[in-house]
C-alpha cells in the first residue's frame, strides 16, 4: 500500500475517532440547558435539563450513530421523569414528567410532535395536569403553525390552553 492511501485511511480514522468521542455537552441544542453534562453524543447524561423552561429532570441522551451519518440525528431520551425519541423537529413517542411554566408538573401520554417551516405537522398524544387540586386533561392538536391542547376540568370546561411553537416557546393561557 502506497502512502497515499495510508495517510487518506489515516485521516478517515481520524474523523471517525473524533465524532466517536465527541462529548455531549458540544452539541447540545439551542434552548437546551442543563445543571451538568457528561459522556459522549452516543450514551450521555444531562442532569436537571431545560428546554426553554420546560424541565425534563435528569436525562440519560444516546444519538443512533448511523442517524448521525444520515443527516438526521435521531436521539433517544430516558430518565426517571421522561421517556421517548427526538430530532430535529419532532419528537416520538414522549411519555413521563415535565415542568411547564406557569402551570407546573404536566403528565404526557405518548405524545409526539412533528413541525416543519410551515409550523405543527403533526401532534398528538395526552397532557394531563392539577391546578389548584383540580384535575385538568387536553388533547393534542395542530392549530395553525403551534401545536395546542386544551386543558379542560372533567366537566369539560377550559380551563388553560398550553400552545408549543415551532422554536420552542410554550405559551400557557387561561380562556
Amino acid at each position: 500500500m502506497s502512502i497515499r492511501p495510508r495517510a487518506l485511511l489515516f485521516v478517515l480514522a481520524l474523523i471517525i475517532l473524533s465524532v466517536w468521542l465527541l462529548p455531549l455537552r458540544l452539541v447540545l441544542g439551542d434552548g437546551l440547558a442543563a445543571a451538568s453534562v457528561s459522556g459522549r453524543v452516543w450514551d450521555g447524561r444531562v442532569a436537571a435539563a431545560q428546554w426553554r423552561g420546560l424541565g425534563l429532570g435528569d436525562l440519560a441522551v444516546a444519538v443512533a450513530s448511523l442517524s448521525v451519518f444520515a443527516g438526521a440525528p435521531r436521539v433517544t431520551l430516558d430518565g426517571p421523569q421522561l421517556r421517548g425519541t427526538a430530532g430535529p423537529g419532532w419528537v416520538q413517542d414522549l411519555s413521563g414528567s415535565v415542568i411547564a411554566p406557569g402551570l407546573g408538573p404536566v403528565r404526557l401520554e405518548a405524545v409526539s410532535l412533528r413541525f416543519e417551516d410551515e409550523g405543527c405537522r403533526e401532534a398528538s398524544g395526552r397532557l394531563l395536569a392539577t391546578v389548584a387540586g383540580e384535575p385538568l386533561a387536553g388533547a393534542l392538536g395542530c392549530d395553525g403553525p403551534a401545536a395546542r391542547a386544551a386543558m379542560a376540568r372533567a366537566d369539560g370546561v377550559v380551563v388553560a390552553t398550553l400552545r408549543l411553537n415551532s422554536d420552542g416557546a410554550l405559551q400557557v393561557t387561561a380562556p
